[in-house]
């Protein structure tokens, strides 16, 4: 006699959603279009006041559940998400991301196939709005490197929108922590790799949009200690102890890195620019070198001799392919 297939794992999305109005039907819109329907969809609005709950209420028809606290910030909005769903599985939706199609019938099969894991991932469209420009943006650790050093240098899961967890894993580490301002997501995918380890799948599963009302994420120097004490507290915990010194260099080019290109995108005065990428190439060369190498050689000649030699480049580049 045949088995009975398993019974497959009911997923629980939760959205948290902040003045979200213009972007949260979309949202909404991109769960319900998935090849594999979810269980359950809940938007915890986080004291907006502009017509999110309209939005919301909307879709009501559709299964959506509205659940609205006081303004706590992202962190408690999820945290309230997950306490308020029952799912096996938990996937977060930003309100201004979309999901692709096929994110939760892979991912689910994913985490059925790796019992060993309690997180996936998956790569991300990064979409400018006001450019309307789009790029292709890998999540994943470096082949033969090690997951626990990897995620204690940098965020390698990615963006919330592309995790799916096991429930049983976060509420083990205990959520997300709502007294961070920058880089809950990374110092929860800390945790949990800490624990087991993750998966990715080498494919886009979200597109993650950037506009406007998201530029403070840009516009905040102090980001950079938050994320690097992050960074170390998770070193300190690293075995075996002598690798803690070759982490803490990678997280210092990694942070200088990161200053770098913020102090270019806010138009710092030239000379912060060349101090944070030296510094970045000098704290760890061995880390994304040629990406550094170029951003230092940008800050040295400056916006328009760096700009006119890259599109000189690219035009000969395109000669010689065109012969």
């Amino acid at each position: 006699m045949r088995p009975e297939p398993a019974e497959q794992p009911r997923v629980s999305v939760v959205i948290p959603a902040y003045n979200s109005a213009a972007f949260l039907a979309e949202a909404l819109d991109s769960v319900l279009g998935q090849t594999c329907a979810v269980a359950e969809i809940v938007v915890v609005d986080d004291g907006s006041t502009d017509q999110t709950p309209a939005v919301a209420a909307s879709y009501e028809a559709a299964g959506v559940r509205y659940v609205r606290q006081k303004n706590s910030g992202p962190s408690e909005a999820r945290n309230t998400g997950v306490r308020e769903t029952s799912g096996d599985l938990v996937a977060f939706l930003d309100a201004d991301d979309i999901w692709l199609p096929d994110k939760v019938e892979t991912q689910v099969g994913h985490l059925e196939a790796h019992p060993e894991v309690d997180l996936v991932s998956g790569d991300l469209w990064f979409w400018r709005v006001d450019a309307d420009a789009r790029r292709l943006m890998k999540t994943g650790f470096r082949y033969g490197s090690n997951p626990k050093h990897e995620i204690a240098v940098r965020n390698v899961v990615g963006n919330t929108s592309a995790v799916m967890v096991r429930r049983a894993a976060l509420e083990a580490v205990g959520g997300f922590d709502p007294a961070l301002r920058y880089g809950e997501d990374w110092d929860l995918w800390i945790r949990l790799v800490e624990r087991s380890g993750a998966g990715f799948l080498h494919q886009p599963v979200i597109v993650y949009r950037w506009h406007s009302d998201s530029s403070s994420y840009f516009r905040d120097w102090a980001r950079f200690t938050i994320l690097s004490e992050l960074s170390r507290r998770a070193i300190r915990r690293t075995q075996p102890p002598w690798w803690r010194p070759i982490l803490h260099a990678r997280r210092i080019g990694y942070v200088e890195s990161q200053r770098t290109a913020f102090a270019a995108w806010t138009h710092m005065p030239r000379w912060r620019q060349i101090r944070h990428a030296a510094a970045a190439v000098f704290a760890f060369p061995f880390d994304d070198t040629v990406a550094r190498l170029k951003a230092l050689f940008h800050a040295c000649v400056g916006d328009a001799l760096f700009w006119w030699l890259h599109r000189l480049t690219r035009s000969r580049r395109s000669s010689r392919a065109s012969q």
